[in-house]
């Protein structure tokens, strides 16, 4: 029960998020709902590309040559989004490769352990966990800020005449007209929806990574404890060298075991 408390706390928050997201590399959660995880993902990236990415792109064209416009196109949501994409394509192209990962993670978790390694793992993963907190409600928050914050100044400038109605949150264009009551609050809708994708897409993915490095430098911290316990009690008293040659093959076997984990 111990051990199960420690890996929810390990990997509870990277687990939601990339369950959210439907990229979490899990054999157990593909058998379960493979069909689900996969809808997930194809969701987030539509409303990626088909809201923000792709009509900040074609926005492009349209205001070609003002320097300043095209920079406020780029900067807002167009690169950021697109980098979410990228991280959310390429974690689900290599799912297969990360399942062994957290495969060895998890078993990692499972297997006795002293109060000393444990504690070791419980240090790493507290980092790792508020490493995954924090970057996910930052980001969430500075969403949230930046849209209402342009709200505000949409209905601000609208008032003194210096914006046109139905203005939409991201500049970007569309083929068809948004400025229609439904379609208007729809797309803008889907915005709001398309960046709160991104931002979890472009955290989650970051702070995994995170997880996973933090945990194995936590497990040769482990190996190197378990070296020196080995040699101290070398020098302690008379060991059998079978017993002795043992103990460091399974150690060797442990960190060849990491380096291929790391690489």
């Amino acid at each position: 029960m111990e051990s199960t408390k420690d890996l929810d706390y390990a990997i509870g928050w990277n687990r939601f998020n990339l369950r959210l997201l439907g990229i979490w590399p899990s054999a157990e959660d593909d058998e379960k709902n493979a069909g689900i995880s996969r809808y997930r993902c194809i969701l987030h990236t539509f409303f990626m590309l088909g809201f923000i990415v792709l009509p900040q792109s074609a926005y492009l064209f349209v205001i070609w040559g003002d320097l300043d416009l095209m920079t406020e196109d780029l900067a807002t949501a167009n690169m950021s989004t697109t980098v979410a994409c990228m991280k959310i394509f390429v974690t689900w192209y290599h799912l297969e490769t990360l399942k062994p990962l957290l495969s060895a993670f998890i078993e990692d978790w499972n297997k006795p352990k002293s109060v000393e390694e444990r504690s070791v793992m419980l240090h790493n993963a507290k980092r790792a966990r508020t490493i995954s907190m924090l970057c996910t409600v930052m980001v969430l928050l500075l969403v949230t800020i930046y849209i209402f914050l342009r709200v505000v100044l949409i209905t601000q400038m609208q008032r003194d005449q210096m914006e046109p109605d139905r203005t939409l949150i991201c500049p970007a264009y569309f083929p068809y007209d948004v400025r229609k009551t439904p379609v208007f609050h729809l797309t803008c809708l889907g915005q709001i929806l398309a960046a709160y994708s991104s931002s979890v897409s472009y955290s989650s993915v970051d702070s995994f990574i995170s997880m996973l490095v933090l945990h194995v430098c936590a497990q040769i911290t482990n190996l190197r404890i378990a070296l020196k316990n080995l040699a101290d009690r070398r020098s302690g008293k008379v060991r059998k060298t079978d017993d002795f040659i043992k103990e460091l093959a399974a150690i060797v076997k442990r960190h060849e075991h990491l380096n291929r984990l790391v690489d």
